[in-house]
């Protein structure tokens, strides 16, 4: 059988975060949206979601939008807050704050 080719050929560590795109970076310092990424193209569309239990913060102002067909992964490390991201997708937790569109 043969080897599996590597589908990422600049491995990452936990000591080395994945770099943005520079014009994600701007994006998201502007608050301003791509036209492609808004709008009825969108599956998902979370702006400045916000979970709280207690004075722990599990997810802290995230911002994410899934287009239609658009493939998505949804990686971190523990305690990052996927699983309550994922919770509040669902309609199974309510956020503390921020929007959902589904």
């Amino acid at each position: 059988m043969p080897e599996p080719e590597e589908t990422n050929p600049i491995p990452l560590t936990a000591d080395e975060p994945a770099a943005a795109a520079p014009e994600a970076e701007s994006l998201a310092s502007s608050g301003e949206l791509p036209a492609a990424a808004a709008g009825p193209d969108a599956a998902i569309e979370l702006r400045g979601l916000v979970k709280r239990y207690g004075k722990r913060t599990a997810v802290d102002g995230l911002d994410l939008t899934v287009r239609k067909g658009d493939i998505f992964g949804f990686v971190g490390p523990n305690g990052a807050g996927k699983t309550s991201t994922i919770r509040i997708i669902t309609g199974l937790l309510k956020p503390s704050a921020g929007e959902v569109r589904v």
